[in-house]
């Protein structure tokens, strides 16, 4: 699929989420409206019950955008993840021989994973956006593999911690 036919489909689906959005606020406005105005007697007591009502769903409603938002780029990046393949990876050995590092170019995404000596347990990864333009030098000290994330340089720690060996088993 084209960029151009892409970003159509996503301009789509954005305009169609906001026509839904719209309408619901609107019959949720009207409601709100129709119930605070029912009665003459406790109208603030029902207008406090609304707003208390509206807050709880624009707070839940943002939470599980969030969530959404963070589940729809994990998967982005697990999808480009899956993309780099041997023929596209450049390798780098540690100097005393116990890791390698395997790094692939995406325009502004680099993808770098740590090894171990035999190139099958996959130690760490990590996956980032680097629009500087510099190629991926890394730097290998006793206990750090240190490399370029645009004008910071980032470290993974060797051996790699428990944190970065589970993450790495993710998709």
């Amino acid at each position: 699929m084209s960029a151009a036919a892409e970003s159509i489909g996503i301009g789509t689906l954005v305009l169609i989420f906001a026509s839904v959005s719209i309408v619901i606020a609107s019959i949720a406005m009207i409601r709100a409206l129709r119930f605070i105005w029912s009665g003459q007697a406790g109208q603030t007591q029902r207008a406090s019950r609304m707003v208390f009502a509206s807050v709880r769903r624009v707070v839940i409603t943002l939470a599980v955008l969030m969530v959404l938002g963070m589940a729809w780029r994990y998967w982005l990046d697990a999808r480009l993840r899956g993309a780099c393949s041997p023929r596209d990876q450049v390798t780098e050995y540690a100097p005393d021989g116990r890791y390698v590092a395997q790094y692939c170019y995406f325009r502004d995404t680099i993808i770098l994973r740590l090894y171990s000596n035999d190139v099958t347990r996959l130690l760490a990864e990590r996956t980032y956006r680097d629009t500087s333009g510099t190629l991926v030098s890394l730097t290998w000290t006793k206990d750090a593999l240190i490399y370029p994330k645009g004008d910071n340089l980032e470290t993974i720690g060797l051996p790699p911690s428990l944190y970065d060996r589970l993450a790495a088993q993710l998709p």
